[in-house]
């Protein structure tokens, strides 16, 4: 399960880098390609931590986690920040983007249709999470 998420996490790094270094003469921005691929990912993770978070707080209050305590707002940006900084540590991006490129074709469709999936779950579920939440709550309590 470990390994899966972590591949999501890599697919997801992947496909930005990949659109950056395919349209480098737009973006203009070198070797720096990782930044948004990894921020993205790390970004995603984040959202899921706080989407987790908020689940289990809905048995306990109506309202979503982020709106009480203002510090578990900035879970999503801490997390692209750091997976920035854990991406550019000794190049690791390079590590990811080969291993990802290696894949057989038809895995690699497969994990972009899981990440995709993933992706979009996270967000659907993030940006719904207040009904969510209060739907939880009315059935708790």
């Amino acid at each position: 399960m470990i390994n899966l998420y972590k591949a999501i996490n890599y697919y997801i790094f992947y496909t930005v880098s990949k659109l950056y270094k395919k349209y480098e003469h737009h973006f203009k921005i070198g070797e720096a390609y990782y930044i948004g691929g990894s921020a993205l990912a790390g970004m995603t993770t984040g959202l899921l931590i706080l989407n987790i978070i908020n689940i289990i707080g809905a048995f306990f209050q109506p309202t979503p986690i982020w709106l009480i305590s203002k510090i578990f707002a900035y879970i999503p940006f801490v997390s692209g920040i750091t997976a920035i900084v854990i991406f550019g540590y000794k190049n690791f991006h390079l590590v990811v983007y080969d291993q990802i490129s290696k894949l057989e074709k038809s895995k690699r469709k497969a994990l972009g249709i899981i990440a995709s999936i993933y992706f979009i779950t996270t967000f659907l579920i993030y940006f719904n999470i207040q009904s969510i939440v209060r739907i939880i709550y009315s059935i708790t309590n």
